[in-house]
């Protein structure tokens, strides 16, 4: 009795804690519910990200279709005075014939932000509503004509250049591709603390954009190879009492890739641009992980046993490294992929590598490293249920190698701020025979089938 007594005391501190900590979360509400991108898949992936950062609870508000009959647009009434910020992606048109939200909605809008409230526009979500005139204030800029407003450039000392109303291009954007991003020289919260440049991934670099263009701070910045411009693609607005970030990054087409949706700057800078937009501050650390003026890190599509732990992808001209961060120094991931690059490079931040296992369909890979002399040693190897050879000219063999910060190599444990990494044997990817059977002739095929996915489990020696 003593001990049921005891359990449930426990019990309703755990809740009565997990409540607290929800409470000091910043209040989040995703609007969408049309768009020219993959809003539904945007949504999610926005509310993972936001959620992942563990500041905030996000909740969504979906409106009626454009072809909706009025009782549906009457009864949608999205509360945004009860959120710290609202971040919108949704695009009704850019024309001034698009969808407008009813005049009561914009006006909740406008009295949540102009009473403290943040507000943040994705990527497309600066396209709508053209006849409204305190939303085209709030984004200062938009996917607008010439003839609406002046437009924003930044010149080779960083200086802002405003493009007068009528002069200047029309909005547009080239193919997806990769770019530099460069942060404008500022100490603006969002941005402090980010390196002067990085890789962004298979994205939309949009220019000649119009609107009022008023009190508007650019935080970042990246040649058009289309324009021969600098382009804006992150800036801030004050209005009344609030706050309003937009970035246009974070592309994402219907059934394409969303590589820029996953790279680690975008998601840095949108949950800092959400609790800027929200408090007017930045708590939120730059990850040690962010991209760098010569790699594109992405946030690897992984599942991990503890949520603290953390699998970034680093994307190179000569293959992939799968980066892994865990605090504890036990635990276990999970890579999904419905391909491998040709060279797949495992690099773990540890101090000591007690023990290693690779895995996937078939095969599985056990390995450590000796702290004393800086002795490396595959273990065993399964193929299939089979165990197999390790030794030198072996299908199966491979190195792990022990480097410090600056990627020099030293022996035994990696130590503080070092790595262990290795290059993973090309049979952890290979395609196994896989039966199909069939009722008509012949009754059995055999297919080849690649492993989707790869577990990694680990245990450091000095783990927690």
């Amino acid at each position: 009795m003593i001990r049921l007594c005891v359990l449930v005391l426990l019990g309703l501190v755990a809740t009565r804690a997990l409540a607290a900590e929800q409470a000091s979360r910043l209040s989040v509400l995703i609007v969408d519910g049309m768009n020219n991108h993959d809003w539904p898949r945007a949504t999610r992936t926005l509310k993972g990200i936001l959620e992942s950062s563990d500041l905030f609870t996000v909740d969504v508000s979906t409106s009626p279709t454009a072809d909706a009959p009025k009782k549906a647009w009457d009864e949608w009434r999205p509360q945004f005075a009860k959120y710290d910020v609202v971040v919108s992606n949704f695009n009704g048109g850019h024309q001034p014939a698009s969808l407008h939200w009813p005049r009561e909605i914009e006006q909740a809008l406008e009295d949540r932000v102009r009473s403290g409230g943040g507000l943040v526009i994705y990527h497309s979500a600066n396209n709508s509503f053209p006849n409204w005139p305190a939303f085209n204030e709030m984004i200062g800029l938009g996917w607008r004509g010439p003839e609406f407003g002046p437009s924003l450039v930044v010149g080779p000392d960083e200086e802002v250049i405003e493009i007068p109303k009528g002069r200047g291009r029309s909005p547009g954007h080239g193919p997806e591709h990769d770019f530099l991003v460069t942060r404008r020289n500022t100490d603006h919260p969002i941005i402090k603390g980010l390196p002067l440049k990085w890789l962004h991934p298979h994205e939309q670099l949009t220019h000649g954009q119009h609107g009022p263009a008023k009190d508007m701070t650019i935080l970042t910045y990246a040649l058009s190879k289309d324009t021969g411009d600098n382009e804006v693609l992150e800036w801030v607005i004050p209005y009344g009492q609030g706050r309003v970030y937009v970035t246009m990054l974070g592309h994402l087409w219907k059934e394409k890739p969303d590589t820029a949706m996953r790279c680690i700057g975008f998601q840095t800078t949108l949950i800092r641009g959400c609790e800027w937009a929200a408090t007017g501050r930045v708590t939120s650390p730059v990850p040690e992980d962010f991209p760098t003026a010569t790699d594109i890190t992405l946030r690897a599509e992984a599942t991990t046993q503890k949520p603290e732990d953390r699998v970034s992808e680093i994307i190179r001209d000569d293959g992939t490294i799968f980066s892994l961060r865990s605090p504890s120094g036990i635990g276990s991931a999970t890579i999904h992929r419905e391909s491998w690059p040709s060279r797949v490079t495992l690099r773990l931040h540890l101090r000591g590598l007690e023990g290693l296992a690779i895995s996937s369909d078939t095969m599985a890979l056990r390995a450590s490293v000796l702290s004393r002399g800086g002795h490396r040693r595959l273990l065993r190897v399964m193929d299939d249920g089979r165990e197999d050879d390790t030794e030198a000219g072996s299908r199966y063999r491979t190195d792990i190698g022990a480097f410090d910060s600056n990627g020099r190599p030293v022996r035994g444990s990696a130590g503080e701020s070092s790595y262990f990494e290795m290059l993973l044997p090309q049979a952890l990817f290979e395609a196994k025979p896989k039966s199909l059977t069939l009722e008509a002739k012949p009754k059995s095929l055999t297919l080849e089938a690649k492993p989707k996915s790869l577990t990694i489990e680990w245990i450091d020696f000095y783990r927690q």
